[in-house]
């Protein structure tokens, strides 16, 4: 038995893996919006918020569906700090980059008046963006695309423009 080498019995070239193609072809592709459940018009989500807080959460679920990756700032690849300054950046604020810099940021919110764009920061290392009072849009970790999760049950909230 020898290796892989054009002897080895493959289809077409020396080393080939039926379906391969197929699935390499995503990888080059934009990746959010990749779900059709994602895509569409989330204004009516959109609870409260200013008009550049609006604006960064437009810009946050534009990005649905795309990886999460350590340490990513976008636009097609994100943590949860990059996620969060990047949407801020389409609304033509400047957060900190990480989450240890944004937590410092804008006026401590109540959990009952949680709006629109609030930092929302379920423990010290993370941080996600308020959608409404039930919702928030976030890049949690290596495996799980930028998504919509429901609010957490305990956080501290921010609000960068107070």
């Amino acid at each position: 038995m020898g290796g892989l080498g054009a002897a080895g019995g493959g289809v077409g070239s020396p080393l080939s893996i039926p379906g391969l193609d197929t699935a390499l072809s995503g990888l080059t592709r934009n990746h959010h919006h990749t779900n059709p459940e994602l895509a569409g018009d989330h204004d009516a989500a959109i609870a409260g918020g200013g008009p550049l807080a609006r604006i960064a959460v437009k810009a946050a679920l534009t990005r649905l569906g795309c990886p999460y990756v350590w340490g990513a700032k976008g636009p097609n690849q994100f943590d949860c700090s990059g996620l969060v300054h990047w949407s801020y950046a389409q609304a033509g604020i400047t957060l900190g980059p990480d989450t240890y810099t944004q937590i410092h940021q804008g006026a401590k919110v109540a959990h009952g008046n949680v709006e629109a764009g609030d930092l929302i920061f379920p423990e010290a290392g993370h941080v996600m963006l308020a959608i409404s009072p039930t919702q928030c849009v976030e890049a949690q970790q290596s495996g799980v695309p930028v998504r919509i999760s429901p609010m957490p049950a305990s956080y501290v909230a921010r609000r960068p423009m107070a």
